[in-house]
């Protein structure tokens, strides 16, 4: 069950990095270039966080 929530977690991780990649690839889109830094620091600690509980 541990394995299971660490899995989600990284998916988690991997879908707020997409997240932000979406709104620094999209022109309309702009989160005054801190908001995309704070979304993929967010998303990289999920995935590591996510990577500690499967150990």
């Amino acid at each position: 069950m541990r394995l299971l929530k660490g899995i989600k977690r990284i998916l988690l991780g991997i879908a707020i990095i997409l997240i932000g990649a979406s709104f620094i690839i999209s022109t309309d889109s702009s989160m005054g270039g801190y908001g995309e830094v704070i979304l993929l620091i967010i998303g990289l600690a999920q995935c590591i966080r996510g990577v500690k509980m499967d150990d």
